[in-house]
C-alpha cells in the first residue's frame, strides 16, 4: 500500500492550478501548501492518526472527481440564486481579470454618497433659479 505521503502527492498531481484564479483563491495551492506543511519530512513523517488523514485525503479525492457535482447537478445551465448568473460568468467575475477590473472601478461608499449629494444639491440650485 502506498503511503500517505504517495497518496496526497498523486492527488496534487492530478489537481489543476487554475492560473485564471488570483493569488492565494486556488484550492490546488492552498492544499499544496497544506501537504507540505504536513509532511515536511516527505515520506519519513510519521502520521499520527491515519484514519483521519485516510478521511481526509478521501474526501478531496471525490471533490476532485467532482462526484458531488455531477451527483447533485441540475440537467439545465444551472444559474446562482442571487445574481441569476451561470457558471461560466461567475467565473469570469472571480478571474484575475474580472477582480482587477473590479478593483479598478471601485468606488467607496462614501464617494458615492457624496457623488449623490452634490447631484442633488446641482438639482436643487437648477431649479431655482
Amino acid at each position: 500500500m502506498a503511503s500517505n505521503y504517495r497518496k496526497f502527492l498523486q492527488l496534487c498531481k492530478n489537481w489543476p492550478v487554475d492560473a485564471s484564479k488570483p493569488q492565494g483563491k486556488d484550492l490546488a495551492v492552498f492544499i499544496r501548501e497544506k501537504v507540505a506543511e504536513a509532511f515536511r519530512h516527505g515520506d519519513a513523517t510519521t502520521v499520527r492518526d491515519v484514519q483521519a488523514c485516510d478521511a481526509i485525503h478521501d474526501s478531496l479525492q471525490r471533490i476532485n472527481a467532482n462526484v458531488y457535482r455531477t451527483r447533485y447537478s441540475p440537467s439545465r445551465n444551472y444559474e446562482t440564486a442571487a445574481c441569476r448568473a451561470t457558471r461560466e460568468e461567475c467565473s469570469r467575475v472571480l478571474s484575475v481579470e474580472g477582480v482587477t477590473a473590479i478593483e479598478e472601478n471601485d468606488v467607496s461608499v462614501l464617494d458615492r454618497l457624496k457623488e449623490g449629494v452634490s447631484k442633488k444639491a446641482n438639482w436643487k440650485k437648477e431649479g431655482t433659479t
